[in-house]
């Protein structure tokens, strides 16, 4: 049962890396990256077993997507651009930033309440649901003192735990 459970474990991680790099979230990976350089700063020596892991397990996903979104599509004589699921629209840098600006629209008009939680889409008229920025989206629908309370709480809320690390 060991056995079959590592083995599990280890093709849902390598899945999970293929399903990542198919929907191409710059937030998590710019997340894994940081991360990645967060377990070395914090356990030294002991993070290389588990980074170990996370690369094998990354170039097999990585495998994965490029077999099914780039060769097999060459193989089958079609274009892999218009396969590959980072050409989508909604993943364009100009898309994010005109959501960002509605949602600043929002900010001005409603700075101290926000617009209220899931209103987001009553107020733009892109067919997002949300600006895909979780501590913008905060300020859209609670305001700002939520989206800062939210921030003073991360970065100085759980500081009795780091200093066990150091």
């Amino acid at each position: 049962l060991n056995n079959y459970l590592r083995y599990a474990t280890f093709i849902a991680a390598s899945g999970s890396w293929f399903l990542i790099l198919m929907s191409a979230p710059r937030g998590t990976m710019l997340g894994l990256i940081i991360a990645c350089v967060m377990l070395i700063l914090i356990y030294k020596k002991h993070s290389f077993i588990w980074l170990k892991k996370f690369l094998i397990t990354f170039v097999i996903g990585s495998a994965a997507y490029l077999l099914l979104f780039h060769i097999v599509p060459i193989i089958a004589n079609m274009s892999p651009n218009n396969t590959a699921p980072l050409t989508r629209e909604s993943t364009s840098h100009l898309v994010r930033f005109n959501m960002w600006l509605e949602a600043w629209q929002s900010i001005k008009q409603q700075p101290w309440f926000g617009i209220g939680p899931s209103h987001f889409p009553c107020y733009t008229t892109l067919p997002h649901s949300h600006p895909h920025n979780a501590l913008v989206q905060l300020a859209v629908e609670w305001g700002l003192p939520v989206a800062l309370a939210v921030v003073i709480i991360f970065v100085f809320g759980d500081h009795e735990h780091l200093d066990l690390l150091f």
